[in-house]
């Protein structure tokens, strides 16, 4: 296991030239639909990036599945579950799984919290991955030893069963107060974990913060600071073209360009109109009949490199064989 294999970033894109080659062509053909199934959630973190969504939100289960089945035929390979907010509260989340998994073959994948995994404990087999958020670390009754305990249990049975992983989330509120907590946890259970700082916030306090972390994972063989996937410099000509590799379907029933606008600080946590490319149920129509980029002027932009290799892909030359 390495780093780059449990986080996104732009080396795993160049493991799908035929995507990039298609692109060429002008045909879209995503490689993962990112979905965000509802935005019930029982924790209430304060460096949460979703904070100010409507939170009684949720996708109506025919039409999820409506909207995945259009993207499966534009060729996607994988499904991930994520938020708004904690996918395993999803009434349909046990149906959903099955129907991705049996029916259309596909790899799965879920961000979830380590508190509420019951839901899907007898179909963790069905995961390629499941990656845990850590940051129930940061409330005082969940580091309880007996509570800690009970996470435990659960979590040895599926590491017998999928790839488990975990995410900590360094607020620019409590900083680093609660990391060797979540580092001694990741050591104990044997799970690769990274440790990503706060991206709401100026850049300069984000590198401020990725310093701080450094010192605590230096020499730790089970967490990393996810520093290399952050990009810290100006945006090249603000192109975005993310939907073409991963876009999400989101709990308002819309398809966004990016599933991580609302990391931009000015995005005021939430996904925002502006970033709609089309409704769940529309997808084929629009890809098939689009090919569209877009100048999305965000002040933080997670995925900078992966928007430079689709904007060099895209760009128009002569003389090809001249390398």
């Amino acid at each position: 296991m390495n780093k780059f294999s449990i986080t996104s970033n732009d080396v795993k894109l160049y493991k799908h030239l035929d995507r990039l080659e298609l692109l060429q062509k002008g045909i879209a053909s995503p490689i993962l639909l990112v979905v965000s199934p509802t935005n019930v959630c029982n924790l209430n973190c304060d460096y949460c990036c979703f904070s100010d969504r409507d939170k009684t939100l949720e996708l109506d289960y025919e039409y999820l599945k409506d909207s995945t089945l259009q993207f499966y035929k534009l060729g996607i390979k994988s499904v991930e579950l994520t938020g708004g907010g904690q996918p395993t509260l999803y009434k349909h989340i046990k149906e959903y799984v099955d129907f991705v998994y049996d029916e259309l073959k596909l790899d799965l994948g879920m961000n979830t919290n380590a508190i509420s995994l019951a839901p899907v404990k007898d179909q963790i087999h069905k995961f390629k991955w499941i990656r845990l958020s850590l940051n129930f670390l940061d409330v005082e009754k969940f580091r309880a030893k007996t509570y800690l305990k009970k996470i435990e249990e659960q979590i040895v049975p599926m590491q017998a069963a999928t790839n488990i992983t975990a995410c900590y989330i360094v607020s620019q509120y409590t900083r680093t107060t609660f990391l060797k907590e979540v580092i001694d946890f990741a050591e104990k259970n044997k799970i690769y974990s990274r440790i990503a700082p706060d991206c709401i916030q100026s850049k300069e306090g984000i590198s401020e913060l990725i310093e701080e972390i450094k010192p605590f994972v230096k020499d730790s063989e089970y967490t990393f600071v996810s520093d290399f996937n952050v990009y810290l410099g100006e945006r090249q000509d603000n192109f975005c073209a993310m939907h073409f590799l991963k876009p999400i379907l989101y709990t308002d029933g819309y398809v966004y360009v990016c599933p991580s606008s609302e990391l931009s600080v000015e995005n005021v946590k939430d996904v925002q109109d502006e970033f709609r490319i089309c409704k769940g149920n529309e997808a084929y129509k629009y890809y098939t009949e689009n090919f569209e980029t877009f100048m999305h002027t965000c002040n933080y932009c997670k995925y900078t490199k992966q928007n430079e290799i689709l904007q060099a892909v895209l760009t128009k030359t002569e003389f090809n064989n001249f390398v």
